[in-house]
Order: C-alpha cells, then sequence, then structure tokens
C-alpha cells in the first residue's frame, strides 16, 4: 500500500496550510539560496535566515491538535517527538552552562549553528511532522520539492565546475564543485541523501513529469558528489547503495543497466580533458589516504569531550577552546591546519552538549531505523530507500559536521520516515484552540527568531558594503559604517577580526596605514573578547603592538596567545622576534628553539630565521 493513499478524516485547518507551506518552502530554498553581492557570508546568512523565517511563519499558523494527539498516542512516535523535544532542551542547557554564552547563542560564521539556528530547525522538524502526518498530499509535495532543489544545485555545481578555469587555482587545489553549499563537502554531504529520498519520490509518484524528475534528480546528484571530489558522500552512498539494492529486488539486468550508464558517465568524464580536476583530486586521495588532520583531531576531540561530559562546552565553542587541548604531535604534523570542528556529528554532539548530546542523537537516529521497519507495513520500498538516505547521510557526517542545511535535512529524512507512521495518530484528531499564554509564547517565540533574522541581514549587508569600502580605498566610510552597524549586531556575532585585518591590509596596498591604524587596533582589541578563534585574535593583536614598537603589549598578547594555543608554533615564533627586538637574547633564543619544534619543519622559513638568529645572538645555553 502506498504512503500517500492512507488519508485521515481530520479537517485541515486553512491557517495550518501556511504552516505546511513554510516546511515545504524551507526545505525547498535552504540548499539553494545565496547572495554573494549582497551580504559577506553569502552561503550561511541566507540559508539560516531562510530557516528562521520559515519557522516564525510556522510557528504562528500551525495547528497543535495533531501534535496534542501524537503525543497522546501510545506509538512509537510520540517516543520520537518528544526525544526531539528534548534535543532543544539540551541544547539550550548546554547554551545557559556554555564557555561562552553569546557564541553559543549566535553561532560562528562560517555556519551560525548556534541555540536560535538549532531551535529553529528542531521546531520546524516537530511542526512538519504534525503537518505531514495529517496531509498526505503535503507528504508529495515535500518530496517534489527536495527533488527540484536537488536538480537546482546539482545544475549549479555542474556549470560552477565546467565555468571554473582551472588555470586560475593555485597548483595544489583541485577543482571541486561547491555549488550553492559554498564547500564541496557539504554539497556533497547534501547530495548524499538527496540520491535515495529522490529514489523514493519516484517510486512514490504517479505523475510521469515528476517521476522522471525524481530519477533525474538521483543521476544529477550521482554526478553531483563525483564533481564534489568528496570521500565521504561517496563512501555514504556507496555504503546505503550496497545494502539498499538486494532489498529493492529489482531485476538483475535494470541495475546492472543503471550502473553501466553510471559508471560510463563518469569514466569518459574522467577520461575527458574536463576530467583532470578529477584525476587530480584521484591522486591527492591516494596521497592523502589517512584523511588529513581527522585522525589527530578525532583523538584531541575525545580528550577535550572527557573534560566537559555532563553538559558540554556550548554550542559552537569548539573553534575557541579546542587549541587548548591540541596535542603536540598533532600541532607538529599540521601546524597550519585551523580546526572549526572536529569533523564528526557525534564528537561534535558530545563537545557541545555533553554525554546527554550523544545519547539523545544515537537515539534519534535509532528511532530513524525504527521508523523505516514500521514503514514496511505500507511502502517496502520507500522505506528501504528512506532508510538508505539516512544511512548515506551519518556515514557521510563520520566525516564532517552539520551545517544549517545538513542539519535541516537530516531532520528531515527522519520527519518523511514518521510522518507517514502517525497518520493513525491523526485520525478524527480536532482543530485545537490555542489559549492565550500558548499564542504568546509562539508569538514571543516568532518574535526572537524575527529579530535575530533581520539582525542577521543588516550586519551581514553591512559588512558586505564595508567590505566594498575597504577595496575602494574608502577608509574612513568604512569605518563610519562599521561604527553605525554595531547596535545592529546580533550577541555573539562578531567580525572584529576579519575587519582588523582587512582595514590594515587595505591600507598597506595604498600606503595608508597611519590613517586606519587606530581603528584596526581598536577592532583587535575586541576580537580578543568575542573573536569565535581567540587565540588568533590574540595573535593579531600582538602583530599589530609589534609593528607598531609597543613591545611590552605585544609580548602580553603574545603570551595571552601561547595561553590559548599552547602548541601552535606561531606565538613563539613572535615572542621570540619580541625578544630579539628587547635585547633579550637567552629568551628570544629558547622560545625561537620551541617554535622550530612545534613547526614540525613544515616552514623552512621559521628554522631559517631562528639559524640567522642563533648566528647573530650565539647557541642558547
Amino acid at each position: 500500500m502506498n504512503v500517500i493513499a492512507v488519508s485521515t478524516s481530520a479537517p485541515y485547518p486553512k491557517l495550518s496550510r501556511w504552516a505546511a507551506a513554510a516546511f515545504v518552502a524551507v526545505a525547498f530554498l535552504t540548499p539553494l539560496v545565496i547572495a554573494p553581492d549582497l551580504v559577506l557570508f553569502s552561503d550561511v546568512t541566507p540559508k539560516v535566515v531562510v530557516i528562521l523565517l520559515g519557522t516564525a511563519l510556522a510557528v504562528m499558523t500551525f495547528d497543535a491538535g495533531t501534535l496534542s494527539a501524537i503525543i497522546r498516542s501510545k506509538s512509537l512516535g510520540r517516543l520520537f517527538v518528544l526525544t526531539l523535544a528534548v534535543q532543544a532542551a539540551s541544547v539550550a542547557v548546554s547554551t545557559v552552562f556554555s564557555h561562552d554564552f553569546g557564541l553559543s547563542l549566535a553561532g560562528t560564521n562560517w555556519r551560525r549553528f548556534g541555540l536560535l539556528t538549532q531551535l529553529a530547525i528542531i521546531i520546524l522538524a516537530v511542526i512538519g511532522t504534525t503537518e505531514l502526518a495529517r496531509s498526505p498530499s503535503t507528504y508529495i509535495r515535500l518530496l517534489r520539492a527536495v527533488s527540484l532543489a536537488g536538480v537546482a544545485a546539482c545544475a549549479y555545481g555542474i556549470l560552477e565546475y565546467a565555468a571554473t578555469d582551472t588555470n586560475s587555482l593555485p597548483f595544489w587545489q583541485s577543482l571541486r564543485s561547491a555549488s550553492s553549499l559554498g564547500h564541496p563537502v557539504y554539497f556533497a554531504n547534501y547530495l548524499a541523501s538527496i540520491v535515495f529520498i529522490s529514489l523514493g519520490h519516484n517510486h512514490l509518484e504517479t505523475r510521469r513529469p515528476w517521476k522522471v524528475l525524481g530519477a533525474f534528480a538521483v543521476f544529477l546528484a550521482l554526478i553531483g558528489i563525483a564533481l564534489s571530489g568528496t570521500r565521504a558522500a561517496i563512501l555514504g552512498v556507496v555504503v546505503a547503495g550496497g545494502i539498499l539494492l538486494p532489498q529493492l529486488h529489482l531485476r538483475r539486468r535494470l541495475w546492472q543497466f543503471a550502473l553501466a550508464v553510471g559508471g560510463l558517465t563518469l569514466g569518459v568524464l574522467y577520461l575527458s580533458p574536463s576530467g583532470a580536476a578529477l584525476r587530480n583530486r584521484l591522486g591527492e586521495w591516494v596521497l592523502d589516504y589517512r584523511g588529513g588532520t581527522r585522525l589527530f583531531l578525532w583523538r584531541d576531540s575525545l580528550r577535550m569531550f572527557t573534560g566537559a561530559w555532563p553538559v558540554g562546552y556550548g554550542p559552537e565553542t569548539f573553534s575557541t577552546l579546542f587549541p587548548r587541548f591540541q596535542s603536540g604531535v598533532f600541532a607538529r604534523t599540521f601546524p597550519n591546519a585551523y580546526n572549526e570542528s572536529p569533523h564528526n556529528i557525534l564528537i561534535d554532539a558530545g563537545v557541545s552538549q555533553g554525554l546527554p548530546g550523544v545519547l539523545i542523537l544515537v537515539t534519534l537516529i535509532g528511532l530513524g531505523y525504527a521508523g523505516c521497519r514500521l514503514m514496511r507495513t505500507t511502502d517496502v520500498f520507500l522505506a528501504n530507500c528512506l532508510q538508505a538516505a539516512l544511512t548515506a547521510c551519518l556515514v557521510a557526517h563520520q566525516f564532517a559536521c552539520f551545517t544549517a542545511t545538513t542539519a535541516a535535512y537530516f531532520y528531515l529524512i527522519l520527519v518523511v520516515i514518521w510522518a507517514p507512521n502517525l497518520r493513525s495518530a491523526c485520525l478524527n484528531c480536532q482543530a485545537h484552540e490555542s489559549s492565550r499564554w500558548r499564542n504568546r509564547t509562539r508569538l514571543a517565540f516568532a518574535a526572537v527568531v524575527m529579530i535575530f533574522a533581520v539582525e542577521l541581514v543588516v550586519t551581514d549587508v553591512s559588512l558586505k558594503l564595508i567590505h566594498e569600502d575597504l577595496q575602494q580605498g574608502r577608509f574612513q566610510t568604512a569605518i563610519a559604517r562599521y561604527a553605525r552597524m554595531e547596535p545592529w549586531r546580533p550577541p555573539g556575532f562578531s567580525a572584529d577580526l576579519w575587519y582588523s585585518r582587512k582595514l590594515m591590509e587595505s591600507a598597506q596596498i595604498r600606503n595608508q596605514l597611519p590613517e586606519v591604524l587606530d581603528a584596526a587596533t581598536a577592532a583587535a582589541v575586541r576580537a580578543t573578547l568575542r573573536a569565535e578563534d581567540r587565540h588568533n585574535a590574540w595573535y593579531n593583536l600582538a602583530l599589530l603592538y609589534s609593528g607598531q614598537g609597543n613591545l611590552l603589549d605585544a609580548e602580553v598578547s603574545a603570551r595571552k596567545c601561547i595561553e590559548m594555543a599552547p602548541n601552535w608554533f606561531k606565538p613563539y615564533w613572535l615572542l621570540s622576534e619580541i625578544y630579539h627586538a628587547s635585547g633579550r637574547a637567552k629568551e628570544a633564543l629558547s622560545i625561537g628553539a620551541k617554535a622550530v619544534e612545534l613547526d614540525g619543519e613544515r616552514d623552512p622559513e621559521v628554522r631559517m630565521a631562528y639559524e640567522a638568529m642563533t648566528r647573530e645572538l650565539g647557541s642558547p645555553r
């Protein structure tokens, strides 16, 4: 029996249709929306704003009757909804006890995945579950939107790949398609689930054009993953596909033909002139068979986790706190690596939320597989496809962390799994009249996320204009604009480090450093208090003070950087030069030796500078 053939006899409130439309719109727009000409963080802010505004609309318009019916039911789906609520509470508790409340609230600039964004995604997942459970037509519209978004994202990625001039790339960088997701890894991990969701969509559809769309989305998603050159997503698709194919009971010739066509397409692309980047990427895989920094990163992140396992360090605090836990061997092997996340969703949950976060995430995953098992009583094919989508998503994210888009699609998979299983709980449920305090709660939450969205847009648009001013050498205009932006800055949002560095870089090109020095130094000082990578902020401040001849404050800043990142070679190198300039030869040579050791012979200029200093000052005693 087809899952969309199962209908409820409950009336569908007109206002609640807006909540269903918001859920479908967020699923369609989030992977696609970018604004490179409007905002500085062009692949992050637009997506988060779509999620926030969609959630605000859904919260104000959804009917709570279905949700009440699900919670009162004795089905396993009740546990799914309650686990989502526990997840929201866990993120909130970890934020309250965070080592940096503002950063945990608003999130970092590279993914903006703080409390407000996570709450919006989780609440939207709850509302989506109720709307899809009540309305089978919304279910199929959602799958159409997902397939259509996948086709559009893949088309953009393929065009991006074809249009990029490989000669413009650094010699060490292979061409990898990122599409509208901003990074090849996020693009590929998003597509890993699209492959199997769209395969299920193709099965459900009764209209030929939409069936073709689903099949086309599967084909393009596989091409997009290949062009991204992302091993994790390829592994996810291979593992999930290997489990799925025997379950589909397809005629052998059919799936052999499909595999042959796909393999032939990739083979032709690989051997063609356009496949040079893919060949380079394969060479990178062979050389980097250990996966870059990940083995070191996971080990040190687990050590970090043990220090705050009850509630974690708070969402989005990893980049600020991890340098204190980075081991010497990791630092020497990859001295220039910047680690913004643990590159694993389970470790990320543990560091952010502690052991409860890991257990809740594992519970949600287990409930996803349990939901697929229940769905087999109504539609075996769709259940197997959604199980494969969940598997591909999980495998891929053992090597990367969630962003707003990939997290939203992880929860979307769970919603699509559980909504059909909850149809029986929605039979004859009545529209629910919310009490006054519940309406006020809805209004308050919607107002908070909308205000946050407006602040993000205003701040990010201002940063884009400031960037353009600095490129054109309009320094006073940029400084004045940055000051006007400050009242709009959301709590926890900081671009001070970027602004300080950009001011100095642009002014140095035009030989106008005195004009911006005070503003750059003031921004550098603020960055040490609220930047997401505080060790970098202290290092930048030490550089500024050193360049101004303020060696005392430069020394203090460099030592503060060492305190926050004790195994990073750069502050030791800088501090050695500060001591040298101060006439403190013994200390300069001692600290310089430490810099050479932590650099691990990766940067020849470090040893050359130390040897030159040794020849000038004599060997350290």
